[in-house]
């Protein structure tokens, strides 16, 4: 029997009338202490997508993206 936890990794905004770096190494450290943090509680990714957002804060109203990730681990009875 396996347990799934949902979570978003939801990178820091660059802030206001500045470009996105995309998927830097910076974010890719980000990501990957992310996804260790989840592995060293047992947890496995199982499936991520992009979830598109609107945020209303600050500079107005901005749209991007979350990646919204499921993982999973065998259930501890």
């Amino acid at each position: 029997m396996y347990e799934y936890h949902v979570d978003a990794f939801v990178p820091p905004a660059p802030g206001c009338n500045s470009t996105d770096p995309g998927w830097n190494p910076k974010r890719c450290g980000d990501f990957a202490k992310f996804l260790n943090n989840y592995a060293a509680q047992g947890w496995k990714l199982h499936s991520s997508e992009y979830r598109a957002v609107t945020a209303t804060k600050g500079c107005g109203t901005a749209t991007g993206s979350w990646l919204v990730c499921v993982f999973e681990r065998s259930k501890q009875e």
